[in-house]
């Protein structure tokens, strides 16, 4: 009887660490890091422009929270865009109270000026192929050069080439040359 209860004990201690690991495991976005050429291959376009506007909304038939952004075109780097603006369709956002954050999901701003590789949705608009990693902000360096940022937002780790996990990397800068 005492070791069926010790057992017991070191069952349910041993349940209790896996889902302290599990909770932990997803309160994150894991990504493996694509590379430019990796986005191209598997997007259906990309586009050099600015965000105009932003908006909120709530899917009516699942009730999800999504944000648009209305992304003036300026360049199309490859692929068939045939308006301006686009819209491209994140998932989470805020409507009054309720908020809804994905971890992993490209984060935008009034006026920022990126390029994103796009993924075409049956409904006419967008979404970033890869989520964050499809989003680079665009901006002039000291030296007069375009640099591409990219910044995967908090809540995101990701797989180094030695298989280890980088929590939070912060952002990556390259030119638009490279």
């Amino acid at each position: 009887m005492a070791e069926r209860n010790q057992f017991r004990a070191i069952a349910a201690s041993c349940m209790a660490l896996l889902s302290l690991a599990v909770a932990s495991a997803v309160s994150a976005t894991t990504f493996v890091p694509l590379d430019q050429e990796e986005l191209a291959e598997i997007s259906d376009a990309a586009v050099i422009g600015a965000v105009v506007e932003i908006l909120s909304g709530r899917d009516a038939t699942t009730g999800e929270i999504h944000t648009d952004v209305a992304l003036e075109v300026g360049e199309v780097l490859f692929g068939e865009i045939d308006a301006s603006p686009i819209v491209l369709r994140q998932a989470g956002g805020r409507v009054g109270d309720d908020e809804e954050w994905v971890y992993g999901a490209p984060s935008f701003a009034l006026g920022e000026r990126v390029l994103v590789f796009l993924s075409a949705v049956g409904d006419g608009s967008y979404r970033t192929t890869g989520m964050a990693l499809g989003k680079f902000q665009v901006r002039s360096a000291a030296d007069g050069s375009i640099e591409l940022v990219r910044d995967l937002g908090e809540g995101v780790q990701i797989v180094a080439p030695s298989g280890e996990l980088i929590a939070d990397p912060g952002a990556a800068v390259t030119t638009l040359s490279d």
